[in-house]
């Protein structure tokens, strides 16, 4: 797994895990432009996965990565690095990922109404902060 990952991407990686595995917290990713954050955010379900495989009071909970991206552009291209991360390079199924680019309130409300009924190991939910933000104006 690590192979597919940088220095940095190794290091905030290893940070998460360790956050998570202490704490179940939600974390953020604050690395500088180009040290591969994206990657970084695609390894945060394997957390979830492995961890649903340990911990009993997390098998009946399906993980979904929110992934909150500063501008319209990088919801595609987030969504293509995810997986081109998981897919391409870790060669996962395709079948195992999943990953929603929310369009609004009622998208994401439905979401997670119908988060019980997630059976896809590695799902991801993206969202840009501005329209999120008109989310909660509504």
């Amino acid at each position: 797994m690590f192979s597919s990952l940088n220095v940095p991407q190794q290091q905030a990686f290893n940070a998460l895990k360790n956050h998570h595995n202490r704490l179940q917290q939600p974390q953020i990713v604050c690395m500088p432009t180009g040290t591969g954050k994206t990657g970084v955010i695609a390894m945060l379900s394997t957390i979830y996965t492995n961890n649903n495989l340990n911990n009993n009071n997390l098998n009946n909970n399906k993980r979904v990565v929110f992934v909150i991206v500063p501008s319209y552009a990088l919801v595609r291209q987030t969504e293509l690095a995810i997986k081109d991360m998981l897919l391409d390079r870790l060669h996962y199924p395709a079948q195992c990922v999943h990953i929603e680019c929310l369009q609004s309130l009622s998208h994401l409300l439905s979401l997670i109404a119908d988060k019980n009924d997630i059976e896809i190991k590695h799902t991801f939910w993206i969202c840009n902060i501005h329209k999120l933000y008109r989310m909660t104006e509504s």
